[in-house]
Formats: structure tokens, C-alpha cells, sequence
């Protein structure tokens, strides 16, 4: 259980890491370009950083699964998914 933990923390910082990193890279990056397209710089550093985040929450999900059922761990590991998921459905949202 103590490499599950270790593993799970190393991951889950990296999860934390780089979701707090797209909201800090929306803020921090000067919007560039003309128009219409102005700003979309921003937007995009803020999507790559959010699917690093959406990549990186698997192995949170799955290191996460060690711990049996309805334990604390196992629950804090279904938060990055449920993350990048309202993401997602939030886009798909506004595009519909």
C-alpha cells in the first residue's frame, strides 16, 4: 500500500500541477492577434494544458483503484476524472 501512496501522490501532483498551471497560463499570457481570433492564444495554452491534466488523470484513476471500496483515496481519484470530464461536457455544451 505504501508504493500505491507514493505513486498516488506523485500523479495526483502532477494532476494538480498542471490544472492549476492552464488556470495560471489563461491569467498570466498576454492575448495576442487581431479581431475576431484575439485572445485565442489564451484559450488554447488554457485546452493543452487542461488535456496534459486530462491525461494525466488516468493514472490518478488507476493507482487510486488499490484502495478498496468507498475509502477515501479511492474516492479522491475519481476527482481529476470528473474534472476533465465537466470540461469536456462543458465544451460540447457551448458548441451545441
Amino acid at each position: 500500500m505504501d508504493k500505491a501512496r507514493l505513486w498516488l501522490m506523485i500523479w495526483g501532483t502532477a494532476w494538480l500541477l498542471a490544472w492549476a498551471g492552464s488556470v495560471l497560463a489563461f491569467w498570466v499570457v498576454e492575448p495576442t492577434g487581431d479581431g475576431f481570433v484575439r485572445g485565442l492564444n489564451r484559450v488554447t495554452t488554457f485546452l493543452g494544458w487542461q488535456g496534459i491534466a486530462a491525461m494525466l488523470s488516468i493514472p490518478v484513476y488507476r493507482v487510486s483503484r488499490h484502495w478498496p471500496a468507498r475509502s477515501t483515496p479511492r474516492r479522491l481519484g475519481l476527482v481529476p476524472i470528473a474534472c476533465a470530464s465537466l470540461l469536456l461536457a462543458a465544451i460540447l455544451t457551448t458548441i451545441l
